[in-house]
């Protein structure tokens, strides 16, 4: 069942909301493996563990230690004395009372080797010791395990450590270092008759004769043969390195294994066996070293499989037909699993499989620790009443799952199971009436087939139920698209993940659906890329592929939804890379393209240059195998280059670090390599091959070895990326610069101007002067309609419409009588805007309106006592600290047989964002001479007590006021002074004739009548 490097993927577990996928329900734990990847409470040891085994219902560790203690508890706390062997209970994990110590005179005593005899009753210790609670006994010994006692009449001598040790009911075989066995020599492995036996401890015919270490023994079943492995070249002076099958009574090798099988630079640590074969752990070290494991049947000596997964294999168990394994496996990639990378110190693999094993979803862990560094060293399977099969784990490990644990750790077949891992999402709406919800999927370390449910707010059931693989080294996005939705509305949508007995949930998050699609992403779809990146999530690991399930993740630190991105007018955001090893790169693992097209835009100032885009080996750690990629160069320039019978570059001339948005793209094909900038080719040649190394796209860093030309100075690109996608061919010249055209095209505009600020009127001579606010818009206002009714509150049409002008005054002959103006803004691509609000006007027969300009204007401040404002463009009204406004005005005699019938101050506050005020402002007459380019505080005109008027309060930037006025306190024919004196703290700031603009002068109008 070997997964080939796109079956993940392509099983594509992209859903329209509108179908929901039938699925098998998840399960907890996933068969065949039999246990949970959660760790269950156990005593732990201050030292490394090197052996364990189990007998009824009782598990035994040892190795080089002097104390035990409770599930965690920290170095030196609890301590129970365990001196290098003891025993657990295997269901519940705790200290049974057997605690023979195993010492040694000289050196440091270890147990490195336990067996018990087929009926449960005798424990076979080897290692390198002397002495058993004080009894003579070198380097093998047996227990009673009914007593826990060292057996006195079970006394063999091997001459050196004893490593290995495989027994039935008649026989003990052991290996290690030794070259005897009491007088009589043995090079590295003997065997001794068992306990039990007339002749227990005695010495065997049986001498393989092996020339170097044995670290491994296993029987047969049925008996007859046993493997040895470790670290020999010969058996019986014949060569078999590392591994070998001999006679069980005479030693006499039966299978000798060539360096096919264990390479000069392996050796073998351990073996398990079942009725079909065996199974062989491996240690290697430099050139050429195999870390692995490989079966290897009985009845044809065949290798069955090999797993090449690089990280030395200390032990291996076979249960229920799958293999467990204790190694520090860092590299995968020759059973298409995980690349090197992160350490995973447990694995369960298929045993059955032909060629080559696939690692099943069960993956607890452990840290290096302590020692060699090496993690856990040996397991075992033990079965109990209570908990079912419980498989242990020893080793020089200081944690496990994360959480401090010491040398010892158990993993149990339930209930205890680990869950699915949080989700990032990311909600996207880049195709009209659509929305996108896609998701890394989560993580569960005892179960890759989960399901999913997605849930839009207020919809009770899910828009759509999925399934999908997901393993650590694989976590590809899934996606449902939710067709058929309102323009404009706002969804919430979250995701939910179950593996048959843990739920876990997203937070909601919120949509708005567009009303329009995304030309650029729609045309990137329609050319036949395998994935678009356009950076829309708002935070975490996951980078959406916005056409299949492609995505990729993010390592290190970053800026997430950076605008302005690349694509004008389109909602789409970008992604900044801060450089220090923050990268991308894909989930899915790809065969070398032969043909391919990558592209991305990017924008920066570095001057370090660094990795744009590449094809590495690896994901986050520097590639060993990398080409197809795009760099820069210290000074700026572009970059293009594959490996084939040496390196092969395109270059620009030019720089590209000066801070504005570019875009790069790459081809290779039958008709050779191109690179462009910014839609045209910059440069070619004919060169159509490159490194066939399956790996993984990645942006913003990876190896740029010295050979490569010009090499940057860092390999980290800093700047802000978007838009990156990949296609499994070569872009024509045209598709290319089509990208970069639509990108630059702005779309339609659909974008009405705001509405025009309330009309101001005025009446004279029976005409009507409007002013207004002028709109705004994004590609500018070039017109308003005026529009008139008798009717309050009337709706514009064109039947209402009396003047177009282009600037935001006009005047109307309307008549006599009491008309209704509103005004509308129109754009350049004719969108018109929400009407103003209304305007009512007066129009009397005979009636002359007359606006008056001020001869003089300016202010007053306590602040500054001595100062004048004459020439300034504003004036300024406060209470405390005191500051007055001063307007000046020649009042016109009243025209023959008419009088003043109403008088109004227009203003307009200035464009400061505290130009209004949260305080009205009082009007009042000033009496006295003053002059604009000399009045003071000092010297400023007295106020009178009665309020003509009031300025309200407003606090929005250039606001008109029309503040009504007592006709009555106006002399026609004379010049008065009106003063604003504000009364409370808050400042009122309004132009003055200084001012350029004539729509923002004060103006007093007049109606005689």
């Amino acid at each position: 069942m070997t997964r080939p490097l796109l079956a993940l993927a392509t099983a594509l577990s992209t859903l329209l909301a509108t179908a929901v996928a039938t699925t098998a329900p998840a399960a907890a734990i996933e068969a065949p493996v039999a246990f949970a990847a959660v760790a269950l409470p156990t005593w732990q040891a201050d030292g490394v563990a090197w052996a364990t085994t189990t007998a009824g219902g009782t598990v035994f560790v040892g190795g080089t230690f002097t104390a035990i203690r409770p599930p965690g508890a920290p170095a030196g706390t609890g301590q129970v004395p365990r001196t290098n062997l003891a025993a657990f209970d295997a269901a519940t994990g705790e200290p049974t009372g057997c605690a023979p110590a195993f010492t040694l005179k000289e050196g440091t005593a270890t147990v490195r080797a336990l067996a018990v005899s087929p009926d449960g009753a005798t424990l076979y210790v080897g290692g390198s010791f002397d002495t058993v609670d004080g009894v003579a006994r070198q380097h093998l010994a047996a227990l009673d395990l009914a007593t826990c006692r060292l057996r006195t009449d079970f006394t063999p001598l091997p001459q050196g450590p004893v490593r290995a040790l495989a027994v039935d009911a008649r026989t003990v075989w052991l290996g290690g270092s030794f070259t005897a066995v009491g007088t009589t020599a043995r090079s590295k492995a003997a065997a001794v008759a068992a306990v039990g036996t007339p002749d227990q401890g005695r010495l065997t015919a049986w001498d393989p004769s092996l020339d170097d270490d044995v670290l491994a023994l296993a029987l047969r079943p049925g008996g007859g043969q046993v493997v040895i492995g470790g670290s020999f070249d010969t058996v019986g002076g014949t060569v078999s390195h590392g591994l070998t099958v001999v006679d069980a009574a005479s030693g006499t090798a039966v299978r000798r294994f060539t360096a096919a099988f264990v390479p000069a630079a392996s050796q073998v640590k351990a073996i398990a066996v079942d009725a079909t074969g065996f199974y062989v752990a491996n240690e290697g070290y430099g050139t050429g070293s195999f870390d692995g494991r490989f079966a290897v049947d009985w009845d044809t000596w065949t290798q069955r499989w090999r797993d090449g997964c690089l990280g030395a294999t200390q032990d291996v168990e076979v249960f229920r037909g799958v293999l467990y394994s204790a190694s520090h496996a860092h590299d995968c990639r020759p059973i298409n699993a995980y690349p090197d990378e992160k350490r995973w110190h447990f694995l369960a693999e298929t045993t059955q499989t032909p060629d080559k094993p696939s690692l099943l979803p069960w993956f607890p862990d452990t840290d290096d620790g302590i020692g060699e560094r090496i993690g856990p060293r040996a397991i075992t399977i033990a079965t109990t009443a209570s908990r079912g099969p419980v498989l242990w784990g020893v080793g020089e490990f200081t944690t496990v799952n994360g959480a401090a644990q010491q040398s010892i750790t158990r993993f149990g077949s339930g209930p205890e199971q680990a869950g699915p891992s949080a989700m990032p999402f990311v909600l996207t709406s880049d195709t009209a009436g659509q929305v996108r919800v896609a998701w890394r999927r989560a993580l569960d370390l005892d179960d890759s087939n989960l399901t999913y449910r997605v849930y839009r707010e207020g919809t009770a059931a899910p828009i759509a139920t999925l399934g999908a693989a997901s393993w650590h080294w694989h976590r590809p996005q899934s996606t449902v698209v939710d067709s058929g939705l309102t323009v404009g509305s706002t969804l919430r949508y979250r995701v939910e993940v179950s593996d048959g007995a843990t739920t876990r949930t997203t937070d909601w998050r919120a949509v708005t659906v567009r009303g329009t699609s995304s030309a650029y992403a729609d045309q990137v779809r329609a050319d036949g890329a395998v994935f678009l990146w356009r950076y829309d999530e708002p935070g975490d690991v996951l980078v959406s592929d916005s056409v299949a399930n492609h995505s990729g993740t993010l390592s290190g630190g970053g800026t997430f939804r950076v605008t302005p991105a690349a694509i004008g007018d389109d909602p789409s955001t970008a992604r900044t890379l801060s450089g220090g090893g923050g990268t991308i790169h894909s989930e899915v693992r790809y065969n070398a393209p032969k043909a391919f097209t990558v592209e991305t835009w990017f924008r920066t100032t570095t001057m370090s240059g660094g990795k744009i885009i590449g094809f590495g080996d690896r994901r986050t750690l520097n590639s060993s195998s990398n080409d197809k990629h795009i760099y820069m160069t210290n000074s700026g320039r572009l970059v293009f280059g594959v490996l084939a019978d040496g390196r092969k570059t395109l270059s620009t001339p030019g720089s590209y670090n000066d801070g504005r948005w570019h875009h790069v793209a790459a081809t290779q094909g039958a008709s050779g390599m191109a690179l462009y900038v910014d839609g045209m080719k910059i440069a070619s040649n004919a060169v159509t091959t490159n490194q066939n190394v399956p790996g993984y796209w990645r942006v913003g860093g990876d190896t740029i070895a010295s050979g490569w030309p010009d090499a940057p100075s860092s390999t980290s690109f800093v700047g802000t990326v978007d838009e990156t996608a990949y296609y499994a061919k070569a872009l024509p010249p045209a598709a290319i610069a089509r990208h970069v055209e639509v990108a630059r095209t702005p779309p339609p505009d659909t974008t009405a101007p705001t509405a025009p600020g309330t009309s101001v009127a005025a009446v004279q001579a029976d005409r009507v002067q409007l002013t207004w606010a002028a709109s705004t818009d994004a590609s500018g206002v070039t017109g308003y309609v005026v529009h008139r009714s008798a009717t309050p509150g009337f709706t514009p049409s064109t039947a209402t419409a009396v003047a177009r002008p282009t600037t935001a005054t006009a005047i109307d002959d309307p008549g006599t009588g009491t008309w209704y103006y509103r005004v509308t803004a129109v754009d350049a691509a004719g969108n018109t805007s929400p009407a103003s609000a209304q305007v009512q006007v007066q129009v009397e027969r005979g009636a002359t309106t007359v606006n008056l300009s001020p001869t003089a204007d300016t202010f007053a401040n306590a602040g500054a006592p001595g100062t004048n404002f004459g020439t300034s463009a504003q004036m300024t009204s406060r209470g405390s600290t005191g500051a007055i406004a001063y307007l000046r005005f020649d009042l016109p005699a009243a025209p023959a047989g008419t009088s003043l019938l109403s008088a109004t101050l227009r203003l307009r506050t200035s464009s400061d964002s505290l130009a209004g005020s949260v305080e009205p402002a009082p009007i009042r007459l000033a009496t006295g001479d003053w002059g604009e380019t000399t009045l003071t505080w000092r010297d400023k005109p007295a106020l009178g007590s009665a309020v003509l008027g009031t300025v309200p309060a407003g606090s929005t930037p250039e606001q008109p006021f029309a503040v009504p006025l007592t006709a009555a306190a106006l002399s026609p024919g004379t010049t008065v002074t009106l003063a604003i004196a504000g009364e409370g703290t808050d400042s009122l700031s309004v132009w003055t004739r200084e001012q350029t603009r004539l729509i923002a002068r004060p103006v007093l109008d007049l109606q005689y009548g």
